[in-house]
């Protein structure tokens, strides 16, 4: 992030920002990306095996 010329105001209050719902990762240190992402592909099919969701 880039501040502009002179810096910020001292009134300046950020926005927040978005909340993350549902939000579900995924990540390992003893198997491989390749395993990981088979286990990912696997849940999918489990949670939504008709192919419904995008």
């Amino acid at each position: 992030m880039i501040a502009p010329p002179g810096g910020r105001s001292p009134d300046y209050r950020p926005r927040p920002g978005p909340v993350a719902r549902d939000k579900w990762l995924c990540g390992s240190v003893e198997h491989d990306a390749e395993h990981v992402v088979a286990q990912v592909f696997e849940h999918a099919q489990a949670r939504d095996p008709g192919h419904r969701r995008t």
